[in-house]
């Protein structure tokens, strides 16, 4: 599959083709006019609001963890604020966490706080890849330099580690009543824990086959407990019941939209019913709707402050929506933020705004209620 099949397939970004970074002493990109998706003159369901590469660009002052005073670190010493390779992020209770694999640790943005900081210490976090935020607030990070999942309470102080790394190497956690979905990228299954850790049954294994993962990279699960995970090497989406029973593949490989090439973190709006999957062989973040249908996918020049280079992991909050109320259109009716990590670039994370904006004349689709296809933007 080549990047350029996809180019050729998809129309230009028209809306945002002229915008020029405004300049910022606050280390945020901004945009020069209202970025919206789909592009003008359909109705906007997203808004473009601004990215940053470094974690001052939210804080007043930046300063070492809890765990970090404990294990006895140098007042003198300052966390780095630069993000280098943002892979998992996730973002609840006012905070952005961002794995960063470029300095192995986890950057923490507190909104509310105005600070900055690092999740725990160089002792408890070798290698952190991805995290989630279960419901009750305990922090799930799977680190892949450990092959263990670092578990922290709801203010970021470090409790525990879970897994056996001889058995499983975590990539993604999805919390589902009282079980963690545990994706084993190297062992090619999901498996199912206790809260406490204990493996209570697996899902799928390695393989080739339709019901087989080559290689799992993320799951997040819908309100009926469907369980959906994307293969990174097999270039697809695919949804298990909870009885470990394959239901069908959302979407598979190919160079069109709402194919995929290299699929990696996944995340569902379960209240608009949707999936969103970062594809960085594309640089391209799709949506889906349940049944498989793509719904709209995004991507831009990457010398714009919306641009896209190997988008890697999504997240989805409400929490954070005082802090950036000020980006957004007063007409946009938000729903809640949409933040993406891009690996590479100088765009590490970029942040959108879901909802809907002033309506403007019918869509090219009369009769649909779905966002309209959005074609990526050729890279220069």
């Amino acid at each position: 599959m080549q990047r350029i099949a996809l180019c050729l397939l998809a129309l230009m970004v028209a809306a945002a083709s002229g915008c020029k970074p405004l300049a910022s002493t606050t280390g945020l990109q901004l945009p020069s006019e209202r970025i919206y998706y789909p592009r003008l003159p359909d109705q906007p369901r997203y808004q473009f609001l601004a990215s940053f590469s470094d974690t001052a660009a939210w804080a007043g002052k930046s300063e070492t963890s809890f765990s970090q005073f404990i294990a006895g670190t140098s007042k003198q010493e300052s966390p780095k604020t630069k993000i280098v390779n943002p892979y998992g992020i996730a973002v609840g209770d006012g905070k952005l966490y961002i794995c960063d694999i470029g300095v192995n640790a986890v950057h923490v943005v507190d909104f509310a706080g105005n600070r900055s900081y690092l999740l725990g210490s160089p002792k408890t976090l070798v290698r952190p890849g991805s995290i989630t935020i279960a419901p009750d607030g305990t922090r799930y990070v799977c680190d892949i330099g450990l092959r263990k999942v670092a578990v922290f309470d709801s203010q970021d102080r470090f409790v525990k580690y879970l897994g056996d790394p001889e058995r499983c190497a975590p990539a993604d956690v999805a919390v589902y009543r009282d079980e963690l979905y545990v994706v084993d990228a190297m062992g090619g299954r999901i498996e199912v824990w206790s809260k406490a850790g204990e493996l209570k049954r697996t899902i799928a294994q390695a393989g080739r086959g339709p019901d087989q993962f080559q290689r799992p990279g993320s799951v997040a699960i819908d309100p009926d407990g469907l369980i959906y995970v994307t293969d990174v090497i097999g270039s697809a989406i695919k949804v298990f019941d909870q009885g470990g029973k394959m239901v069908r593949e959302l979407a598979t490989a190919g160079d069109t939209p709402g194919s995929l090439a290299r699929p990696k973190g996944l995340r569902i709006d379960a209240a608009n019913g949707l999936v969103y999957v970062a594809d960085p062989h594309f640089d391209t973040v799709q949506v889906f709707n349940f049944e498989g249908q793509v719904m709209l996918f995004i991507r831009e020049q990457n010398n714009l402050p919306q641009g896209m280079i190997s988008p890697t992991w999504i997240a989805m909050d409400t929490s954070c929506l005082p802090y950036f109320k000020k980006y957004i259109a007063s007409d946009f009716q938000v729903e809640y933020l949409l933040f993406v990590s891009n690996e590479f670039g100088k765009n590490k994370i970029g942040v959108y705004a879901f909802g809907k904006g002033p309506a403007r004349r019918p869509t090219t689709q009369p009769g649909s209620t779905r966002p309209a296809a959005l074609g990526p933007a050729v890279r220069p």
